[in-house]
């Protein structure tokens, strides 16, 4: 075990004080890391904690983007020409096993998330306003819009998308027109999205989310 002060690292002319740590438990590390291997070493050290740390594990449930909900089946060391020697998750969807994705450790393009618990999904759902505020009748600048939605992967707003698509579906059906369809695939992509991970966590089929949904919107 280590006992080292903040105070004896402040001597030694690091400034902690000026520092942004995420608790005292991450700044009590720095400070042993630098007393025993100077600033620079020790900010690596940090990095390769907090990587470590934010990682998922063999076994862990994650949300990717496109792929929906994925099993991480292995953690590996991959050289792909493309994009070099790097650490990769080897992911396989839950309701599609047949099916194998590799996807960067650290990526900027490709984020996973932690799958939702229940009472998360139900405050998530009650957040959402119904509304169809988001639909543009420009379709190349709806497409954008709609794009960068799914890219961000706010829950509540994937919802509000999934609505506003759905509605304006009924709108044309009723005037005899069709959704074009790079907007049907937007829908279809959003609702893998939230129907997969929803189901997964409330343990309920993929075609009773949407039910269920507008039930808890009062809808």
């Amino acid at each position: 075990m280590y006992n080292i002060g903040i105070e004896s690292v402040t001597a030694c002319s690091l400034p902690v004080a000026n520092c942004t740590f995420f608790d005292e438990c991450a700044k009590e590390k720095f400070i042993f890391l630098y007393a025993q291997n100077g600033i620079r070493n020790a900010c690596s050290a940090m990095s390769d904690i907090e990587r470590s740390e934010n990682m998922y594990k063999k076994g862990d449930t994650v949300l990717h983007p496109t792929a929906g909900v994925c099993t991480v089946t292995n953690i590996k060391t991959e050289d792909f020409a493309s994009l070099g020697k790097r650490d990769f998750y080897v992911l396989t969807p839950v309701y599609d096993s047949r099916q194998v994705i590799h996807t960067p450790v650290e990526s900027e393009k490709i984020t996973l998330k932690k799958v939702l618990g229940k009472k998360e999904i139900i405050s998530v759902i009650k957040s959402v306003t119904v509304d169809t505020s988001l639909w543009c009748e420009n379709d190349s600048e709806r497409k954008d819009i709609f794009r960068k939605i799914l890219k961000n992967g706010d829950r509540c707003e994937i919802i509000k998308l999934i609505i506003t698509i759905c509605e304006k579906r009924k709108e044309k059906e009723a005037a005899g027109k069709k959704l074009h369809l790079a907007d049907e695939r937007i829908l279809n992509e959003a609702q893998k999205i939230i129907h997969q991970e929803f189901a997964y966590s409330l343990k309920i089929p993929t075609d009773e989310i949407a039910p269920f949904i507008m039930k808890e919107l009062g809808c």
